[in-house]
């Protein structure tokens, strides 16, 4: 189990832990790529929790793309979960300024969804670049032959 924070330990926050894999015992790319997890949400006055399963794959695409973010701080970094229960885009400014911008829904697709906005400043995505490298060195992507 690894948590991945985007914003600070205790004001406004989205917090990702990753649970473990949705089918443990699947070695092929589709089934064994799943993986659960557990999004805690600290925005204004919401506050709430809802879970989901995301790929591996999608959290190494943000892993590389946040570590390019944290090096330039200009240009953006995008997660967006296959099932449309999770996106968050984080933009930076080259001046420091960072902006994470984030929708949550409470079912895959459809439900309820929650749009928030945290204003953050470069040295919140170092941590991002470390705690996205654990949960990749954890969960890699299975290259498995399909089927």
């Amino acid at each position: 189990m690894c948590t991945i924070r985007v914003g600070g330990e205790r004001a406004e926050f989205l917090a990702i832990t990753i649970l473990g894999r949705s089918h443990p015992g699947a070695r092929d790319r589709w089934d064994g790529n799943w993986v659960r997890a557990s999004v805690e949400i600290a925005a204004g006055g919401f506050r709430g929790e809802v879970g989901g399963d995301l790929r591996a794959e999608e959290l190494a695409s943000f892993h590389r793309d946040i570590a390019r973010l944290a090096n330039s701080v200009a240009g953006e970094a995008r997660f967006t979960t296959m099932e449309d229960w999770l996106s968050i885009v984080v933009t930076g400014d080259r001046r420091g300024h960072v902006e994470v911008t984030c929708e949550i829904r409470d079912q895959p697709g459809v439900g309820n969804t929650l749009a928030f906005r945290l204003p953050l400043d470069q040295t919140y995505l170092r941590p991002m670049v470390d705690q996205l490298g654990r949960a990749v060195s954890e969960f890699p992507e299975i290259d498995g032959l399909d089927g």
